[in-house]
């Protein structure tokens, strides 16, 4: 697509616009999560890290998700969240993050308020997937989620409300909801994919 940056330039992009990337926040009284939006470090071809949450779960069992969590006082800070649910179920140690910055927080269906931070991992680096809370984990290339045949927009009806719902298609997987908003928000304000949704909305 027009404007698209090459994918040598996907690592440089995502460095330059992180450092200094607006991330409004959301008031309100929410119990607060955050995730892991980790990024392989392969100029070649860099990799969105994504999980699909174990059956047996309360919430949103099956759905694809960001690996992260609820926040813990004892972690003093939403990364440091970030950071300790993706070692607790994918194995990856909070060292091997890199993290960039944040995008804008997103409030899920279950009333949970969701911090995104953006940040990189090896580029060799193998999940090791905790069974009690992670069905799977899979790699899918940024080049690819910002082609526009891997992305549709549903219009559904939600508590009274006409609302938009992401979806990413992409190598069997549906990506809905949150999460297909935050990688929405991404492509669409860090390396300009236009993908056809207001990523401000909730």
């Amino acid at each position: 697509m027009a404007g698209e940056p090459q994918r040598d330039d996907l690592l440089m992009r995502l460095r330059l616009v992180m450092a200094d990337h607006p991330a409004p926040t959301l008031a309100g009284e929410f119990p607060d999560a955050a995730v892991a939006v980790a990024i392989t470090r392969d100029a070649d071809n860099p990799e969105l890290l994504l999980t699909q949450r174990a059956a047996h779960l309360r919430l949103h069992p099956l759905e694809i998700a960001f690996p992260g969590g609820k926040y813990d006082a004892a972690d003093g800070d939403l990364l440091t969240t970030a950071k300790r649910e993706m070692h607790e179920e994918v194995g990856i140690a909070p060292a091997a993050f890199e993290s960039l910055g944040r995008l804008r927080q997103r409030v899920t269906r279950s009333h949970i308020r969701v911090t995104p931070f953006v940040g990189l991992i090896p580029q060799g680096i193998e999940p090791d997937i905790n069974p009690g809370e992670i069905e799977s984990a899979f790699r899918l290339p940024l080049a690819q989620l910002m082609e526009p045949r891997h992305f549709s927009v549903e219009q559904v009806q939600y508590r009274g409300r006409q609302r938009q719902v992401a979806h990413f298609h992409l190598a069997g997987h549906d990506i809905w909801g949150v999460t297909a908003m935050i990688i929405a928000d991404l492509l669409n304000s860090v390396f300009h994919a236009n993908l056809p949704i207001d990523v401000s909305k909730r």
